[in-house]
């Protein structure tokens, strides 16, 4: 008796010649959902977005009320152009306006909060400058002993950020003189790009010791240029030191940001790991910078931990302050191909190397999670390794080839002389590994997919396309049609089987339900036909035998079981 019953559908395994494969496993899976064990579409993601920015490629939301799926549309969005950008939230404690800071490759480091969105105020450029004028000071009027004194001037912005001070001016007066501030007011730009709304003046007072330091002396609005300066020493020295002698603006070229715990956020430029002051977003001191040994693709932070992929070894570093952190490189050529690649979670960071998709622990270890599973040659020939955009989907990984933009002038040459963007801008995977069974299953989509994103408040996956933004909503009706290809089956003797049943189930959703069978024998197609009514037996072609049979099936149809025999009577065994 020959017979094959599938049950429990698997996915891929393209480390394995198909003769090898476990029973249940597929040759080709193509938009499969297999975590229910059947055969089943992928659900069609769900449009919660017309972006009002043409050409947008990442977008970051912003909850108005409830943050759960089913309010997802009531939103607001943040729309940028750049697909390289990262967007994260405030880590300062606060409750009444939350903000909201963002940096990218090509793209000015920047900010917004709350109400600014809610009032349609546009966004404002992330760091406040230095004067560069340093003040003129006039000391008349006193009779006392002479001292000698320093003064400076910031500006702070109207969410309290502080810049670092100008350019100091010492004068020698009367310690009773009044002493006359001369500041240069911030350009139109600063004023409004940054909202800086006030200038601090310090001054320095030296103790017995010798050891002089900055104190605060007034804060005034933004357009003062003139303050006289009348308080004695022992006044101002109760006022409190100056703060941000090191404030300066993100790095110019600063390419992404990601956050870590106790206020931290990071960056990069080059090689160069850069931290802003804890719970300061606004201020990153050259001071905390550090390097790796190759330019940075991207990081995440996962714990205390920042993981880092570059262009060769990955790094990580932990520490609980900027000025305390260890970084170390983990002995492993695996490098980050892609930016876009690169995940996070709670527990590590994976991304796509040459080998394969890479996890690396909060604690440094690393490990190839598709070694078993997937080949080198396959891993490199089913994905566009180099610009891929990844999310976390019910805890496998979920990953689309990007978008290659033209290389040229468009209004040079003949548009549709030459190709404008990557044609393999459709190829996907999910990848499953830690259900081996689940495995590794191939997606593809009606529209050119720019970015794959996970939202911060929910984990959902979002899909950005030319004119929308989607979820994959996986309580959405609507599945994808779908093609699930078996292993190659070798018969224990040529042999031909002659009746088959599928059960199936109707998907429920707005497309009438449908699918189709194919099967081969010794690798050609003997039948293709639509699937009867579950558990109905039918007939195969007859007149040959054959040493091995596959079975394809398509559709939308929610797959139970396949079973095919020699004899409707040896059926009823299988």
């Amino acid at each position: 008796m020959s017979a094959v019953k599938l049950m429990a559908f698997g996915g891929m395994l393209p480390a394995l010649d198909p003769r090898l494969l476990p029973d249940n496993a597929a040759s080709d899976a193509q938009n499969v959902w297999f975590y229910n064990g059947g055969i089943e579409g992928i659900r069609v993601p769900r449009a919660v977005l017309d972006p009002t920015t043409a050409g947008t490629r990442t977008v970051f939301r912003i909850p108005k009320a409830a943050t759960n799926l089913a309010n997802i549309e009531e939103s607001y969005w943040l729309e940028f152009p750049t697909i390289d950008i990262n967007i994260v939230k405030t880590p300062i404690a606060e409750s009444v306006d939350p903000t909201y800071y963002w940096a990218g490759t090509g793209t000015t480091p920047g900010y917004t909060s709350f109400s600014r969105v809610a009032n349609g105020d546009p966004p404002l450029v992330l760091g406040i400058p230095a004067p560069t004028v340093a003040p003129a000071v006039t000391p008349a009027g006193g009779v006392g002993a002479t001292e000698t004194r320093a003064y400076v001037y910031t500006w702070v912005s109207e969410f309290g950020e502080e810049g670092a001070p100008s350019p100091p001016t010492v004068q020698t007066g009367k310690v009773d003189d009044t002493w006359t501030i001369d500041m240069t007011a911030p350009t139109g730009g600063d004023t409004t790009d940054r909202v800086l709304e006030t200038v601090r003046i310090y001054r320095t007072v030296t103790p017995a010791a010798g050891v002089g330091s900055y104190y605060f002396v007034v804060e005034l609005p933004i357009a003062t240029v003139t303050y006289d300066d009348t308080l004695p020493d022992d006044e101002v020295i109760n006022a409190g030191v100056l703060e941000s002698t090191d404030f300066t603006p993100p790095p110019v070229g600063l390419e992404g940001i990601a956050p870590l715990p106790n206020g931290m956020l990071c960056g990069w430029v080059g090689n160069q790991i850069w931290f802003c002051e804890p719970y300061r977003p606004h201020a990153w001191p050259a001071k905390y910078q550090i390097s790796v040994e190759y330019d940075i693709v991207g990081m995440v932070g996962a714990g205390q931990t920042l993981i880092v992929g570059t262009q060769g070894y990955p790094y990580y570093a932990t520490g609980v302050s900027p000025d305390h952190m260890t970084l170390q490189r983990i002995p492993a050529a695996e490098p980050c191909l892609s930016r876009g690649s690169m995940v996070g979670s709670s527990f590590g960071a994976y991304y796509a190397s040459p080998n394969g998709l890479m996890f690396v622990s909060a604690l440094g270890a690393i490990q190839n999670l598709t070694r078993e599973t997937v080949s080198k040659v396959a891993w490199q020939e089913l994905l566009n390794l180099q610009i891929l955009r990844a999310a976390l989907l019910n805890g496998a990984y979920f990953v689309y080839s990007g978008v290659t933009e033209a290389a040229f002038e468009p209004t040079a040459f003949e548009p549709t002389a030459f190709q404008q963007a990557n044609e393999d801008t459709r190829q996907g995977a999910l990848i499953e590994f830690q259900d081996k069974r689940v495995g590794f299953s191939r997606l593809t989509a009606s529209e050119t997919i720019f970015n794959v994103l996970q939202d911060t408040w929910t984990g959902e996956v979002l899909i950005v396309t030319e004119d929308k933004v989607s979820v994959l909503d996986l309580t959405h009706a609507d599945m994808m049609d779908y093609s699930w290809l078996s292993k190659i089956f070798s018969m224990a003797y040529p042999d031909n089987l002659a009746v088959m049943k599928i059960t199936w189930e109707d998907p429920l959703g707005d497309a009438p339900a449908a699918g189709t069978i194919t099967v081969y024998a010794n690798g050609t197609q003997r039948l293709t036909r639509d699937i009867p009514a579950s558990d109905v037996v039918f007939r195969l072609p007859a007149g040959f035998k054959a040493n091995t049979y596959q079975f394809e099936v398509t559709g939308n149809l929610v797959i139970k079981s396949i079973q095919a025999a020699t004899s409707a009577a040896e059926l009823k065994q299988v």
